[in-house]
């Protein structure tokens, strides 16, 4: 996985798992699941795994985090509730209910490990002297990413890092200040799935929504991104521009991806230290970058989303932003 290949290790895991069902070769797979980004199916076999290996801390754990990831909070409480006592899921319990969301040594050991592997790379941030800073939103195929301007200008060198572990070096290329973001340019791109791609027309007020961002750290560490459900909200009375949130989010969420019902990108996340999250439609960007944010040319009907699909497609659309000191 370290090397970035999750199907050559999920085949290994999966014959492993045929020796016998030991909950340490399942929790691998589930996790070599998640690197390859198939969230609904790495989050079904560890519901199976916790259910068999009921007193194993692990297992259950690792559920309760993949679930909450998902924006199923209150099915990961229960799990927490039902599962062994013991040290990890103290902290697995402390993680989710506080403030901010970041998994803590322990539950980063194997085979439970709640984040992705970092995929090595020449253009890999280094492992000191790097912190993520908040989150991106990866458009243009995956050339280029859109971030918080704030976070950008007079930062040193940037990365960006997806739910897959895979990370790239990226560049200011240029930005629209009065929206507060940022046009950030990939060294190379990351995989974006064409679908299920941009949203044609900004959704109406009060439609359901979601927004996947990562939580701010001192380190580069890589982690999955948290989902956060709600209704869409109506034009501040500032400017007609930016749009309120909506969607109960557990800290900043800056540049973070928002999706519609469809779990397509409709926005970007605005969410500066000690203001009211709104977010800016696409619409508000494609007067500037029309090229890199086209509509579909012919827009069909598309049935709403699950949103554990949603947040299996926003693994890949939804970075961290990740700087070194100036």
């Amino acid at each position: 996985m370290a090397a970035g290949d999750a199907d050559a290790a999920l085949q290994l895991f999966e014959r492993a798992a045929g020796f016998g069902h030991q909950a340490d070769t399942e929790l691998r797979t589930v996790r070599a699941l998640m690197q390859r980004g198939a969230y609904r199916q790495a989050l079904a076999l560890c519901a199976h795994v916790a259910g068999e290996h009921r007193d194993e801390a692990g297992p259950a754990a690792l559920h309760a985090w993949l679930l909450d990831a998902g924006g199923q909070r209150e099915a990961a409480r229960r799990v927490l509730a039902e599962a062994p006592h013991g040290s990890l899921l103290v902290q697995t319990q402390r993680a989710l209910t506080g403030e901010p969301r970041i998994a803590s040594p322990g539950m980063l050991d194997l085979p439970h490990r709640m984040a992705p592997v970092a995929v090595r790379s020449v253009d890999a941030p280094p492992d000191t002297g790097c912190r993520v800073v908040c989150t991106a939103a990866l458009i243009d195929g995956g050339d280029r990413a859109l971030a918080p301007w704030s976070m950008v200008v007079g930062a040193g060198r940037l990365w960006v890092r997806n739910g897959l572990g895979m990370a790239q070096g990226a560049v200011l290329e240029n930005g629209l200040e009065g929206l507060g973001l940022a046009l950030l340019r990939l060294n190379a791109p990351l995989p974006l799935p064409p679908t299920p791609g941009l949203a044609p027309r900004d959704p109406f007020a009060g439609s359901p929504g979601a927004v996947v961002a990562y939580t701010a750290s001192a380190s580069a560490e890589p982690a999955w991104p948290a989902l956060g459900a709600g209704f869409l909200g109506r034009s501040t009375a500032a400017t007609a521009l930016l749009r309120r949130l909506g969607i109960a989010v557990n800290g900043r969420v800056d540049g973070a991806p928002v999706l519609d019902a469809q779990g397509r990108l409709c926005g970007v996340v605005r969410h500066p230290a000690g203001e009211e999250a709104t977010w800016v439609p696409l619409s508000a960007l494609r007067s500037r970058w029309a090229a890199l944010l086209p509509p579909p040319a012919v827009p069909a009907p598309a049935p709403a989303m699950a949103l554990d699909l949603a947040y299996e497609h926003a693994l890949f659309r939804s970075l961290q932003l990740i700087v070194s000191p100036a």
